[in-house]
């Protein structure tokens, strides 16, 4: 199994700890930030394949997070948590490519599912990526030169 990268962000000490502990239990490598600002200064020092934030936080917000992330590498899966969901909130993190939204308090086998299937996706993305680079290295053959004269036989049709 592939060993990804998670930066798990939020300034609720419980929901850190514990969904931490939980995916690093999953075999993930999780690092932690208890702000937005914190966040922001990881993710211009690291590699993330996902970052899981909290929506609602001092100075630094999930959305603000989110902007930062996708700035640094838009192929980062973005999940947004919060306990202050609404259809806004929901819209404008969609907007701004979050890849998952969910409300807490939810279930480890729901954020564990959710994670899967983004880090799915990412691998789905990265492997479409390497296949167009494969595909543009690829050298084009000749194709045979079509004249109109070939053309005008075919085209000759009697009108009775």
């Amino acid at each position: 199994m592939r060993k990804y990268n998670i930066l798990l962000v939020d300034d609720d000490y419980f929901v850190l700890n514990g969904m931490g502990k939980y995916l690093s239990g999953r075999g993930y490598n999780v690092t932690t930030a208890d702000s937005g600002e914190k966040a922001l200064e990881l993710l211009e020092k690291m590699f993330f394949h996902m970052v899981i934030t909290d929506l609602a936080m001092d100075e630094v917000d999930g959305i603000g997070v989110l902007k930062k992330t996708k700035e640094c590498n838009p192929e980062t899966m973005v999940m947004i948590l919060t306990g202050y969901g609404d259809l806004n909130s929901a819209i404008d993190a969609v907007h701004l490519d979050a890849d998952e939204y969910i409300l807490k308090p939810c279930a480890p086998s729901k954020m564990g599912a959710k994670v899967s299937r983004c880090l799915e996706k990412y691998e789905s993305a990265q492997k479409l990526k390497i296949d167009n680079v494969n595909l543009e290295k690829r050298p084009v053959r000749p194709s045979k030169r079509i004249y109109r004269s070939d053309c005008i036989e075919d085209l000759n049709v009697s009108a009775t």
